[in-house]
């Protein structure tokens, strides 16, 4: 069952400690930069992948890495099913894996991308996966089977996929097409698009009561200015306005992802910083400036307690609040 919005309070992370745990090649991380960051549902473990071609399980409570998997590709994004039974990866070679990181083994290879698979997300009800290319297609892989259901052109580069919490036939894309698109691939109709932005959307997520999307158009969110860029945008569906940007990251959004509760919105960028919003007013809660390298990845722990970041010099941090 999916927990109830009302029993996941963020903590205030504006004040307080924050505690930090970084993770790199000398005590067991990766050796190159890390592509993808998911939290098992249960808050206590976690899984990165990288372009070292290796997905790496940690467990958070004991502080420790417990399994290491290796492939054949460099790996892109990784997402669990809400179960949590299954860990499924994509990867530069355009493959897609199921895992039963428990039992420590790969299940399922998925082919049938012609180009990198650039995301993965599991419908609500653990039945299907989605996965997302840049051969433009959503593909929708039956779990039990591990076949292929169906296949939509997307008419895009896909970069990032977002699936509606509240409606498990609904996905939104972004990539190179330069907007954000909702998909419905019961019935492969396009149901909603945002504007065409002056660059490439590279990150997009939806909020857990479904209301908006967030995401990161490098660009302005006014097509005729270029002021506001490498900012982030929250889509109000029902009325498809679009917030004032999201402002404050001199780089590349290289992700972005709301809280469980959705109160809070997380960003990562290449320049280096990690950022904490407000995602109902806009405002920068807090930021970190830690990384000395680009930031690629993060994910919310299922509590909304901790989250955890990948970077392109293979490390891995994770904060944590000491409520």
């Amino acid at each position: 069952a999916t927990p109830s919005l009302q029993n996941k309070q963020d903590p205030t992370w504006a004040e307080g400690q924050v505690q930090l745990l970084t993770i790199t090649a000398r005590n067991g991380g990766h050796s190159r930069p890390v592509r993808a960051v998911a939290f098992h549902p249960g808050n206590r473990f976690f899984a990165t992948g990288s372009a070292d071609k290796s997905i790496r399980l940690w467990d958070l409570q004991g502080q420790s890495r417990v399994k290491v998997f290796s492939l054949d590709s460099e790996v892109l994004s990784l997402a669990f099913s809400r179960d949590g039974r299954w860990l499924a990866s994509s990867s530069l070679d355009g493959t897609v894996q199921l895992w039963d990181w428990q039992m420590g083994q790969l299940s399922h290879t998925l082919s049938g991308h012609s180009k990198m698979a650039t995301a993965v997300a599991f419908t609500p009800d653990g039945q299907y996966l989605i996965s997302g290319s840049g051969d433009h297609r959503l593909k929708v892989w039956d779990v039990s089977s591990a076949q292929e259901v169906s296949s939509i052109d997307t008419g895009q580069w896909i970069q990032s996929i977002a699936l509606d919490p509240q409606n498990p036939e609904q996905v939104a894309i972004a990539g190179l097409g330069r907007q954000v698109d909702i998909w419905n691939w019961q019935t492969q109709r396009k149901e909603q698009s945002s504007e065409r932005f002056s660059s490439p959307v590279y990150a997009v997520d939806w909020h857990p009561t479904r209301a908006r999307l967030a995401f990161s158009p490098d660009s302005s969110i006014n097509p005729e200015t270029t002021a506001h860029r490498n900012t982030l945008a929250l889509m109000d569906l029902r009325s498809e306005r679009m917030s004032s940007p999201l402002t404050g990251h001199s780089d590349y959004v290289s992700f972005v992802e709301f809280s469980p509760s959705g109160d809070t919105l997380l960003s990562g960028s290449w320049d280096r910083t990690i950022r904490l919003w407000n995602a109902h007013t806009g405002e920068l809660i807090r930021s970190f400036l830690e990384n000395e390298r680009r930031i690629l990845s993060g994910d919310f722990s299922d509590n909304g307690r901790a989250f955890a970041v990948g970077s392109a010099d293979g490390s891995i941090k994770i904060y944590q609040t000491q409520e």
